[in-house]
């Protein structure tokens, strides 16, 4: 039974060129192979459409969307949800890197259950524009088995606290529950990825955690996560502190930590 857990994996792409084939190979040279990658090239201006074409028609388990035009990283996301085959659905950047037993961990951790979400530790590392690393930040989370709303209050409060909530790359998300539940990526331009996992929480998965550390979170200097300046981070950071507050009013957590949060 556990070799017919089927996922998708998404790779929304705009001018990646320089990182693609890279984050294609990484899939690739997983050690479980029940997979479907799909790279969703979103109007780049680059060779990202053409390596994408490459690796399609090598691969029957990689699929290539293109977009004429640039629509934006949620549109991208919902596209791939869309369009997703699996049973569970991995949201990955192709300028990020992996363990090559990322799947097969994953698949090991729903052996016996098919938890709705499935989170894994990972670290940030922050590089030059040319690829030297400056510094590592592992991410580690305790495993865990979550199946009682009180049980989720505790390891959500302690996710948020330690990073965990926000990102979609570190997580496997089973497509059946994103679909019923009819959760999407808002289009709200860097605050994307936490919307929708707050949005995930409210809906009360099941879940389970994986202390692994299995996916490396790149930060270029040169790269849309860190050197550039936003204008509107403060704001865009607040909605998401009110977001997670409304949370724990909604499930009633009023104590001293969901006012730290």
């Amino acid at each position: 039974m556990d070799s017919d857990i089927r996922f998708s994996i998404i790779f929304p792409s705009y001018n990646e060129e320089d990182h693609l084939e890279q984050g294609i190979e990484a899939v690739l040279h997983q050690s479980y192979g029940n997979f479907e990658l799909i790279i969703i090239d979103d109007g780049s201006q680059d060779k990202t459409g053409q390596i994408g074409e490459h690796y399609s028609s090598l691969h029957k388990d990689v699929r290539l969307i293109r977009h004429a035009k640039n629509m934006g990283r949620s549109f991208t996301r919902n596209e791939g949800l869309r369009e997703a085959s699996g049973d569970y659905i991995l949201f990955l950047d192709p300028d990020d890197t992996m363990e090559p037993d990322l799947l097969k961990r994953v698949n090991e951790a729903l052996r016996h259950e098919h938890y709705d979400v499935v989170s894994f530790s990972y670290s940030e590392q922050f590089l030059t524009s040319k690829g030297q690393l400056i510094l590592q930040m592992p991410h580690p989370m305790p495993s865990r088995r979550i199946t009682e709303d009180q049980m989720l209050y505790e390891a959500v409060r302690e996710m948020e606290l330690g990073g965990f909530i926000g990102h979609v790359w570190d997580k496997a998300y089973r497509l059946d529950f994103l679909r019923q539940a009819k959760i999407q990526f808002p289009h709200e331009i860097q605050i994307e990825g936490a919307l929708f996992d707050i949005e995930v929480m409210k809906h009360k998965p099941s879940m389970i955690t994986i202390p692994d550390e299995l996916y490396h979170c790149r930060n270029f200097a040169d790269g849309n996560r860190i050197g550039k300046f936003l204008p509107n981070y403060l704001p865009l950071h607040r909605r998401v502190i009110e977001e997670v507050y409304q949370l724990w009013l909604d499930w009633g957590l009023r104590d001293e930590l969901s006012l730290e949060v």
